[in-house]
């Protein structure tokens, strides 16, 4: 019986060692793929394209890593205004804004801080509206601040899967 007891432990405690290895190495391969991907992003600084051109290509490559459909930057402009600076989609999903110009601007946007909108944020019913008629479930907003005021927004939408996302 003891030695049942022995084997079972045993037994017990390399299934343990191996999920504990299976984690590692999943979080490895994370941590790889976002240094990669973070190192992409940082040569495209001395890519001689155009700003438009990287921030495009940089769009691509953050939709890619966090599965993202959609992605945009934008700049306010009279109060009530914003043009679209660039924009990235899937093929399958489209452009959001196929005007890039004097777009109403989006509720979300304006804000010093990062907005996160998921499936379980309350909102009214113009908000959620607005979000619909994007085509979009979930949005994050960051404003993008230059010489101490948000000059620009990038903002993450995912049009496909129901997620929940946060501020971590």
């Amino acid at each position: 019986m003891s030695v049942f007891i022995t084997v079972e432990a045993s037994r017990s405690e390399a299934v343990a060692i191996s999920r504990e290895s299976r984690q590692q190495e999943i979080e490895m391969t994370s941590s790889f793929h976002r240094a990669e991907t973070m190192t992409e992003i940082v040569s495209l600084l001395d890519s001689n394209d155009s700003i438009e051109e990287i921030m495009a290509q940089t769009l691509s490559k953050l939709c890619s890593y966090l599965q993202i459909s959609h992605a945009f930057t934008c700049r306010l402009h009279h109060g009530h205004l914003m043009d679209i600076v660039v924009q990235w989609a899937l093929p399958e999903i489209g452009k959001l804004f196929p005007v890039p110009t004097d777009q109403e601007t989006c509720w979300f946007l304006g804000n010093q801080k990062a907005v996160v909108i998921s499936s379980d944020t309350q909102m009214n019913a113009g908000e959620r509206e607005q979000l619909t008629t994007l085509g979009s479930r979930h949005l994050s907003s960051m404003p993008i601040v230059i010489n101490g005021m948000p000059r620009f927004y990038a903002c993450f939408t995912e049009n496909r899967n129901s997620k929940v996302w946060s501020h971590r």
